[in-house]
């Protein structure tokens, strides 16, 4: 409880130092840490039925339950280590067509996105996080060569450079995120700010594998 009030705060921080610092910097850092906390977080454990499709048995249930606490128990006791890419991607990086009649206001954002050719370093010290113990840097140096799956951390993220309006009201952004070499996906997000505060308007997927 305590820890999401300090989060809490130094987001209220952050949206009103925007008023006093550079303002496309400090809503950058926002965007940033609003799709970081969305995204990088463990698998969600869902009771489903068994492998043949058919509803659970009091001992399948009883054997799921033994295994999900197996798991909750291993993530109390370890980091949960997320990969960030240090740098901007630009969007002419990846070859990610984009076809959506969702929020069609942003079309004016997306030209902007798609031209810009930032690729600044981001500050992973102004990611602003509840959930996770560590966010590192990402290097090749991570990966493992003989194996499809991340052995030196547990989720993957990068982000292309953040496109706004004029008024700085309504911005888009491409982010990418992936559990393993083989499970990731690559999405089109598009935020605006009300009352100071960025929520995610439409969420278009690019690519998925």
């Amino acid at each position: 409880m305590i820890k999401k009030i300090i989060v809490f705060a130094t987001i209220i921080l952050l949206v009103f130092s925007c008023k006093k610092s550079n303002l496309e910097e400090c809503n950058k850092c926002q965007i940033i840490s609003l799709l970081f906390e969305k995204l990088a977080k463990p698998v969600e454990l869902v009771y489903g039925p068994n492998y043949s499709g058919e509803p659970l048995t009091r001992k399948d249930s009883a054997h799921q339950d033994s295994l999900f606490e197996l798991i909750r128990k291993e993530r109390a006791e370890r980091k949960f280590i997320v990969a960030v890419y240090p740098k901007l991607i630009p969007y002419g990086g990846g070859h990610y067509k984009y076809h959506s009649k969702k929020c069609i206001e942003y079309y004016g954002i997306m030209d902007k996105l798609m031209k810009s050719k930032d690729s600044s370093v981001i500050d992973l010290n102004k990611i602003i996080s509840s959930k996770h113990d560590s966010i590192v840097p990402f290097s090749v140096d991570l990966l493992s060569k003989d194996t499809r799956e991340f052995i030196k951390f547990d989720y993957f993220i990068s982000f292309s450079p953040i496109a706004f309006n004029e008024d700085y009201t309504k911005s888009i952004v491409l982010v990418s995120g992936s559990r393993s070499k083989l499970a990731g996906s690559t999405d089109l997000y598009m935020l605006e700010r009300k009352d100071g505060k960025w929520v995610i308007k439409c969420e278009i997927n690019l690519e998925i594998s």
